[in-house]
């Protein structure tokens, strides 16, 4: 790799034209793992009481809603593009028709993975999924494949018309205390469910809810006991899960953690997204995985109803100052970048190389564009840092690990692939 003398000097002798692409390639890198998503300008939100930041969707909450008000008594936001008027039923599309059968064996340990492109999972490590949550597709050959597998398929979310905008299975807060809106979201919900075969629903309802919205805060317990009562009518094998904050001590998500558990079949606990803040740090910080889930466990939660998930992606920092001794980033904007992207920006433009931070037990490094000499700091989770994390399984005697998400690796790098995976515990 090059001195940054030398890139200033080779890009001095190039001709304007070959510095326009030398920049626009290392702005792609970054722009290709977030272009979708917001790019937020870095406050210093105290750890525990920052607003999600909503990464995922093109449109805020409030729009997205208010384009679905005229239908949400039919749908809810998750089925706001007409699913619930499918057919109830279709012939099983898989060459063996007990593959559209619910898989009706309970694994040991649990290997949650959540799936959102339907290209890449052929070449998925398959050894170490029991549940694959397809969040932004359905498909066939896919549930056919897991199935004859034995491995559970559940819903995630659905991919709404030609533009492919993710619709995670979730439901407005305001409408929680309404029965009727409830009802007919689960049972859209449900409908979804069986008529692409699959075993489950997965919960991903991340609004907040304080601790003065006592009604909004028992209706999202109603709302996952009565998908769960629906769904076990169906069969006393499909599983129904919920999303949780790395802790329970978030201040804007006063959940009934307990209440929501003893209704569904286990939880998700999402140790990561815990970007932002005035310097880049990590995306999930050791000792709060461990405070988190003992949190969990206190508030008499069985700890093999707990799932513990790791990021296959990280957060990039554009310094607005960095010390080149403490490698502090003090954070002008940040974002979201796969790991498959991350590792191209450190091979190709890091000036640091791999650093790891011992107290957070993760990985970062520095890089630099080469044209407008800007600095950029980049955490992640790779094999060793999800290897750590994985370790509290067993001391917890936690159900399993997962991932999000599956589709954040280049899958034409083996090695790359093979580590990855292989950083499961089962």
């Amino acid at each position: 790799m090059q001195s940054a003398a030398g890139v200033s000097t080779l890009l001095d002798s190039m001709p304007e034209n070959r510095k326009l692409f030398w920049r626009y390639l290392f702005l792609m890198m970054l722009n290709e793992a977030f272009a979708s998503q917001h790019v937020m300008e870095a406050h210093d939100w105290p750890p525990e009481e920052r607003p999600t930041l909503a990464v995922r969707d093109h449109l805020t909450e409030s729009k997205e809603l208010h384009l679905a008000k005229e239908r949400l008594l039919n749908t809810g936001r998750m089925m706001a593009d007409g699913h619930v008027n499918i057919p109830s039923n279709r012939p099983c599309p898989c060459r063996n028709q007990s593959w559209c059968d619910i898989v009706c064996t309970v694994p040991k340990h649990e290997i949650f993975i959540f799936s959102v492109h339907n290209t890449n999972w052929p070449r998925y490590d398959w050894r170490h999924i029991t549940t694959l949550v397809m969040y932004s597709y359905f498909d066939d050959d896919a549930m056919c494949f897991a199935h004859s597998k034995g491995i559970r398929v559940v819903h995630g979310g659905e991919t709404a018309g030609s533009v492919q905008k993710v619709h995670k299975v979730d439901f407005p807060k305001k409408y929680l205390t309404n029965e009727t809106a409830r009802h007919l979201w689960v049972t859209s919900t449900i409908k979804t469910m069986t008529y692409n075969f699959l075993g489950g629903v997965n919960v991903d309802f991340e609004e907040g809810i304080s601790d003065k919205e006592a009604p909004e805060r028992h209706g999202l317990t109603l709302l996952v006991k009565e998908l769960n009562e629906a769904a076990k009518r169906v069969s006393p094998y499909t599983q129904i899960t919920f999303d949780f904050a790395c802790t329970p001590d978030v201040g804007y998500r006063r959940y009934d953690y307990k209440g929501i558990v003893d209704v569904i079949d286990f939880a998700f606990v999402m140790d990561y997204e815990e970007e932002g803040g005035k310097y880049a740090h990590a995306n999930s910080l050791f000792d709060r995985n461990k405070h988190g889930m003992g949190r969990f466990i206190e508030l008499g939660i069985p700890t093999n109803k707990l799932i513990l998930g790791g990021p296959w992606y990280g957060y990039w920092y554009h310094c607005g100052e960095y010390n080149p001794t403490s490698h502090q980033c003090l954070t002008k904007a940040f974002g979201q970048i796969n790991y498959s992207q991350i590792i191209k920006v450190k091979d190709q433009y890091s000036f640091t190389g791999r650093l790891w931070d011992p107290v957070t037990k993760s990985p970062f490094f520095t890089a630099r564009d080469p044209i407008t000499r800007g600095i950029y700091q980049i955490w992640y989770d790779d094999p060793e840092r999800l290897t750590i994390k994985f370790k509290l399984l067993p001391s917890l005697r936690l159900r399993g690990a997962g991932n999000w998400q599956a589709d954040a690796l280049n899958y034409s790098d083996p090695k790359q692939v093979k580590d990855m995976w292989d950083a499961f515990p089962y």
